[in-house]
């Protein structure tokens, strides 16, 4: 059965990383030929095909509800169920809503069914289960396409979102008597006394978590805490917290059949009592938090465990790990594409291996630390893959937090909140007691997340790198008897401090990484990197730069930016700075004089400053003076030069700037322009594109962005010389390399590497 199992997925990820979907018509026909000649002969093919089949008929039903291209941007006004426990940020409250039907105007059927999303401002209160009529503006799934980065798209996939958009709260808005799901009522009844009960921020973010499995009430760097110190897992309600429900449950079972035994023959054995109390106990507990596919995982394979033992059949751990794993593919076929499938699965897989491979006893407190650091080294390859990095701090985190959370957080928050509904003010002092606890950890794990020379970020890890990093851990985890151990370092170190691709002397590479709205330019030499802006920001706390920049600049193997040139403090361009310097040491911050009382700065771009780097010649040519009113056309501007090449760097200068550039004599042809001011009409006039007559343009503009950049009569400009046109916004990052003798190869487009049948694909 195992091996059926591995088929079956390995043939729904064959379809989910396809460009385009199977003919479901021809592959039913070559199944149903099968099963009638050869069934029996080939029955992994048989289950290959049903895989396959499966896969691609739900990839069919997500395609045929993604959003039409008519209705982009359109006012649609709909009816639809909130069935997310809705998170406020601010002054937007986010949430998902299942489409009941969309009123006006006429939708061709099916419709998107899950939206994702977002109330600006003025949102009423929103509770899990209202149903509400309002009209909201939608668009297709897209996101931010960088090497390195969050992949959005893929994660909305996996959620099965059909479309995000906001709602339009100048239009009438409607909340409908309902009966939510009942599902929905326990959440929102738990939500509710909860957020009543006046805890402290820490306290219910905890509750909110460790209950409800919502994490939305933890800051952005508490989450980030738990993530750079492997600790997540602690609040992604998992195996372990339904396992301590079900303990717990067993036990009450057990003496509830003790009772029952003393009046009258109890009609159950007692081990089928207990079970039966320990199902209800975790199903209940798993419907409180939501049914995600961790929760999932872990209540298909108490149910299987559970009718081993009572039934004292044999059991290897095999059957309910890849029972629960087939049940998962069937009831969420799209959950595969989530990194939290991988980790749930993979985590319990090295366990098992620990356990009966090397028959791992943990019998003191050294042992403890051991298996901690085996279960470390275990999980670095999907470290790696998802986050990017690995550091031997987990093995520390975990060795103090699994116990301290295991034993003491969760069953006091479980029994705090029991309490909460009987009796609050008993619940509350509880929760707080508890939350104190939390308060500790927390503290303890933000203090080693911020330890980071014990972070080793994996420079551009391919599927070769994971590969051989999966068979570095393969061999440290091999018996210590077949001597092999001594081979894992050494292909360790293969992956983790490869040699990344530097251009030779004379050569400089150019990267316009895909931060939305917005601006940041990679160059690098053979020694040396300069980034130019660094993208605006999603929220007054959150820059763009943190999901883009950041994690190009681990992708490439930055460590270090010699110079990063602000070339403007409009937000789009500056807001990303404080990431990029938690990040990476900065040598240098270079601005316009005239913006000295905005930006943290350590020099300013004058005209005619020009330096060398690995036979590479930068200059600023901007304006030194404030000559100008507004700040756009004081644009830091910067000229890369080697031999024929020539990239210019323009910042979000407009006609005068650009006139002014043309008096001071510079003329083409340029290798490659970063289009003025992300394609306004206010920029790139015709004597402008005329005099430099770059070979190719690059607009750097956000998604259906609000200001309609990159403007069409600018686009016809470019397009009327012959420049070759890139935009962020369909490309995602686009990435040059130049040569004294021009450029080499064409330009490489992130997005055309990342073609899934499930990214929304259009004409810009």
């Amino acid at each position: 059965m195992n091996g059926y199992v591995i088929v079956f997925l390995a043939a729904m990820m064959l379809v989910f990383s396809s460009p385009i979907l199977p003919s479901l018509w021809v592959l039913c026909c070559i199944l149903a030929t099968t099963l009638c000649v050869a069934a029996k002969r080939a029955r992994y093919l048989v289950v290959f095909l049903a895989g396959l089949i499966w896969a691609g008929w739900h990839g069919e039903v997500f395609v045929s509800r993604t959003l039409a291209p008519e209705f982009y941007g359109v006012d649609l006004q709909i009816i639809g169920r909130i069935t997310d426990i809705p998170r406020q940020n601010g002054q937007v409250t986010r949430f998902h809503l299942q489409v009941e039907r969309i009123v006006t105007p006429d939708y061709p059927s099916p419709f998107p069914k899950h939206l994702r999303l977002s109330w600006y401002q003025h949102a009423p209160p929103l509770r899990l289960g209202d149903v509400w009529t309002f009209s909201v503006r939608l668009k297709p799934n897209r996101g931010l396409m960088n090497p390195g980065g969050f992949d959005l798209e893929r994660w909305l996939f996996s959620q099965g979102i059909h479309a995000s958009g906001y709602v339009r709260d100048k239009l009438p808005f409607t909340r409908h008597d309902s009966h939510p799901h009942w599902q929905h009522r326990w959440r929102d009844a738990v939500l509710q006394r909860l957020e009543a009960a006046s805890l402290p921020p820490v306290v219910l973010a905890m509750s909110r978590a460790l209950v409800l499995g919502d994490g939305g009430g933890l800051s952005r760097d508490q989450r980030q805490a738990f993530r750079l110190t492997g600790t997540s897992h602690l609040l992604v309600i998992s195996g372990l917290h339904v396992s301590l429900v079900a303990m717990f449950c067993w036990g009450l079972g057990a003496l509830l059949w003790r009772a029952v035994a003393w009046f009258w023959p109890p009609p159950l054995s007692r081990e089928w009592m207990a079970a039966g109390v320990s199902l209800i106990g975790a199903c209940l507990y798993a419907s409180v938090a939501g049914f995600t596919v961790p929760v999932l995982r872990a209540l298909i394979m108490l149910l299987v465990y559970l009718w081993y033992r009572c039934g004292r059949r044999h059991m290897p751990f095999s059957h309910p790990y890849f029972i629960a794993l087939l049940c998962v593919l069937l009831l969420q076929p799209l959950s595969p594409m989530g990194a939290g499938f991988w980790l749930s699965f993979g985590a319990v897989a090295v366990i098992y291996f620990l356990l009966t491979r090397l028959r791992f006893v943990v019998s003191s407190v050294w042992h403890w630390l051991g298996w901690h650091a085996l279960l470390s080294v275990g999980l670095m390859p999907l470290s790696v893959l998802f986050f990017g990095f690995w550091s031997p701090l987990t093995m520390v985190a975990n060795a103090y937090a699994v116990p301290l959370v295991s034993l003491v957080v969760v069953p006091a928050v479980l029994v705090g909140v029991v309490a909460l509904m009987l009796w609050e003010n008993a619940g509350a002092w509880i929760l707080s007691v508890i939350g104190s606890v939390f308060s500790g950890l927390l503290s303890s794990l933000q203090w080693l997340a911020t330890q980071t020379d014990l972070h080793y970020w994996v420079a551009g890890a391919s599927g070769l790198g994971i590969g051989l990093l999966m068979l570095a851990v393969f061999v440290a985890l091999l018996p210590p008897a077949m001597r092999l151990t001594g081979l894992a370092v050494p292909l360790a170190a293969m992956v983790f401090w490869p040699d990344p691709e530097r251009p030779p002397a004379g050569d400089f590479d150019v990267s316009v990484i895909d931060v939305g709205q917005g601006l940041a330019v990679l160059v690098e030499t053979q020694s040396h990197r300069l980034l130019f802006d660094t993208g605006g920001r999603f929220s007054r706390h959150f820059s763009v730069a943190a999901v883009s920049v950041v994690p190009y600049l681990r992708h490439r193997g930055v460590s270090r930016l010699d110079t990063v040139v602000i070339s403007h403090p409009d937000s789009d361009h500056a807001a990303g700075l404080a990431a990029v310097r938690d990040a990476v040491a900065v040598d240098s911050v270079v601005t316009h004089a005239v913006f000295d009382d905005r930006v943290d700065a350590d020099a300013h771009c004058r005209r005619g400053d020009t330096w060398d780097w690995d036979g590479v010649r930068f200059t600023f040519i901007n304006r030194s003076d404030p000559a100008y009113a507004g700040t756009n056309d004081h644009s830091c501007v910067l000229l890369i030069e080697s031999g024929v090449s020539r990239v210019l760097l323009p910042g979000d200068i407009e006609r005068p700037a650009e006139d002014e550039l043309l008096a001071s004599g510079i003329r083409g042809p340029l290798s490659l322009i970063v289009a003025p001011h992300h394609g306004s009409r206010s920029s790139s006039t015709p004597a402008f594109v005329d005099a430099l007559r770059p070979h190719a343009v690059v607009y750097a503009a956000g998604f259906a962005n609000r200001f309609g950049f990159p403007h069409a009569a600018v686009q016809a400009r470019y397009r009327a010389i012959g420049a070759e046109a890139y935009r962020s916004d369909a490309d995602g990052l686009v990435r040059f390399a130049f040569t004294p003798q021009g450029q080499r190869g064409g330009a490489t487009r992130y997005r055309d590497a990342h073609v899934q049948f499930w990214r929304a694909d259009f004409d810009l």
